[in-house]
């Protein structure tokens, strides 16, 4: 809890220091695309800060809410079957770094760190029962590039690509009630999202 309210504090001093121009953002993320990893997907919801006489900078507080899920096998010669589905509560403090090109466009890079809690349940063949795991707060950094177009001239569209360090081992290995296995890497990996930016 006192990291969340030092990440709080921190947003509210960033946002009266350097409060001119801003942006409220609002996007869809999806989290984890590839076979080995998790999938997550949900909304995000963010007010970016321009630094002043700083062209190239932009602060955005960050908040994510989403579902993740999973499946495979922890056993072969039977093959023996687990699910996974849980929730996400993602805050996080997002620099953002700009580059201007002709007709208006925008190429950025985004370094997102903040805290995540989950919780969910873990389904295991054998047993025909989920099972809940226990709430978990993580840390979490993001690296994205992506491009932003503007719309009209309060709106812009922008897409971006690239890694979450965001990993859900911990969550599913716990409370689990066999000693055969235990998770290994859960990471999501691949971090995609798609944002309307509105100009205030």
């Amino acid at each position: 809890m006192k990291r969340y309210l030092l990440l709080g504090c921190i947003v509210l001093i960033t946002s009266s220091a350097f409060s001119q121009k801003s942006s409220l953002n609002v996007g869809l993320t999806v989290l984890g695309v590839t076979d080995s990893s998790p999938l997550a997907g949900g909304i995000h919801l963010g007010y970016e800060l321009a630094i002043p006489k700083i062209h190239f900078l932009a602060i955005e507080a960050r908040l994510g809410l989403g579902k993740i899920a999973g499946d495979g096998l922890y056993q072969r010669s039977p093959n023996k079957e687990w699910n996974y589905t849980g929730n996400y509560c993602m805050l996080g403090i997002c620099p953002r770094f700009y580059y201007r090109l002709p007709n208006d466009l925008d190429l950025f890079l985004d370094t997102e760190m903040g805290i995540a809690r989950m919780s969910g349940e873990t389904y295991f063949a054998e047993q025909k029962t989920w099972n809940p795991t226990k709430t978990l707060d993580n840390n979490y950094y993001s690296i994205r590039v992506g491009a932003a177009v503007p719309i009209t001239d309060k709106v812009k569209l922008s897409a971006a690509l690239g890694y979450s360090s965001l990993d859900i081992t911990n969550l599913m290995n716990s409370k689990l009630s066999t000693i055969n296995y235990r998770f290994k890497d859960q990471v999501l990996d691949i971090d995609t999202s798609i944002t309307l930016h509105i100009i205030l």
